[in-house]
């Protein structure tokens, strides 16, 4: 955690701030794409294991 956080101010001293910016642009994007994935990971473990069988009938195809 402190190694990322000396890279963080490693570039921000850095003179070129719009590469910066950038860099702290997509480190926010990756870390909130990350926890949506994890969130919704979560929802599915709850849901497939309250009411497994419930959502497997409901997405099944029942074939003749």
């Amino acid at each position: 955690m402190f190694s990322l956080l000396k890279k963080i101010r490693v570039m921000l001293k850095a003179n070129d701030c719009s590469r910066n910016g950038q860099i702290i642009a997509e480190y926010a994007i990756m870390l909130a794409l990350c926890a949506i994935v994890a969130i919704s990971l979560l929802i599915l473990m709850f849901y497939f294991s309250e009411y497994g069988w419930r959502v497997i009938n409901l997405v099944s195809i029942d074939y003749p």
